[in-house]
């Protein structure tokens, strides 16, 4: 892969002491600052994986030092903190971000379409079986399965995308996440340092944190409807795989920290984070105390946050559940 610019790094200018020339700086994400030449800052301004570095020789020489000073990556493995790691699929370049115009498009028409399709694609099930029959000669095509399940991981990362695109982020790449060598989903990533919730209303907030869960139901609605057009096994698989696509978004649309329900009803409640509310609420006795002397609504809000915290414990569990799930098939796959 090209040289890209890693996700927290940023670029700063000043002026020397008294002269009009300027000075270039770059800092990576662990504070250290370097002073870099005009033309190697224009260079790093435009590295973002699709291409070459601007300069004479491709940054032959310079890449190992931005390399070791954490400022660049040029592998698709790249480390995310602890024992998470990132295979970045496809960098998105500069290029891509010139259509923001019908990124924005898209990003409008998702709702409308993901929860028609979905609807539609519903009831077309719910006809189809009126009878109650259930027909019990049929296989499921795992290997198809699999992929499919693997795509919509990855339509719903490429749905925040959009919208991040459509809202002015700075987005880097997506890929895979990894914890150690196992794949627990997707991921997109974007300039860190960039605050960019002072730039979006409540209403772009909580679109950019459903726009994976919208396309989660767009693509189950799409997969109903063509479970009808299909032979019987393949009916049946592709039925298999929108019901993955509704516990995904059942699962992403609950409140649990880090997850796209958790920031959407942070963005509509303005506030930071509506699991550190509830946490710093529900820790102390007499937090607790305070809130329950306030009444019905103080029960109301009690409830509130005790459902908070059970859907961070149900998630927890989820993903503890999924990665011995993972080590026992490979252990069992090895013997």
């Amino acid at each position: 892969m090209y040289p890209m610019l890693r996700e927290d790094v940023s670029f700063m200018i000043r002026n020397r002491k008294n002269s009009d020339k300027l000075r270039y700086f770059i800092k990576n994400g662990d504070e250290d600052e370097f002073e870099i030449s005009r033309i190697l800052y224009n260079a790093l301004r435009k590295a973002d994986g699709t291409k070459p570095l601007e300069l004479p020789d491709r940054g032959k020489k310079v890449i190992p030092k931005l390399k070791k000073d954490h400022l660049i990556h040029t592998s698709r493995i790249v480390h995310l903190g602890g024992p998470l790691f990132g295979f970045i699929l496809f960098p998105i370049g500069g290029s891509i971000r010139k259509f923001k115009w019908l990124f924005r498009l898209l990003n409008a028409a998702l709702p409308i379409f993901s929860v028609l399709s979905f609807v539609i694609g519903v009831l077309f099930v719910l006809l189809h079986n009126a009878d109650g029959s259930v027909d019990e000669h049929y296989e499921i095509i795992y290997w198809l399965q699999y992929l499919l399940i693997w795509l919509s991981i990855m339509f719903h990362e490429i749905g925040h995308m959009n919208a991040g695109i459509a809202y002015g982020y700075k987005v880097c790449s997506v890929g895979v996440l990894l914890l150690a060598f196992f794949p627990l989903g997707a991921y997109v990533s974007y300039n860190e340092n960039l605050n960019y919730n002072k730039y979006l209303n409540a209403k772009e907030k909580i679109q950019f944190s459903l726009s994976g869960i919208e396309s989660n139901l767009l693509i189950a609605g799409i997969l109903l409807l063509l479970s009808f057009v299909v032979n019987n096994d393949l009916s049946h698989t592709l039925i298999s795989v929108a019901n993955a696509n509704i516990i995904m978004a059942i699962l992403n649309s609950l409140p649990a920290l880090g997850l796209d329900g958790e920031k959407a009803l942070s963005a509509l409640l303005d506030v930071e984070s509506i699991f550190i509310v509830a946490l710093e609420w529900m820790l102390f006795k007499s937090e607790r105390k305070q809130l329950l002397k306030q009444g019905i609504v103080g029960y109301l809000c009690f409830a509130f946050f005790c459902f908070i915290l059970i859907a961070q414990v149900i998630v927890a569990l989820t993903i503890i559940s999924d990665i011995i799930i993972v080590i026992l098939l490979i252990f069992i796959s090895a013997f």
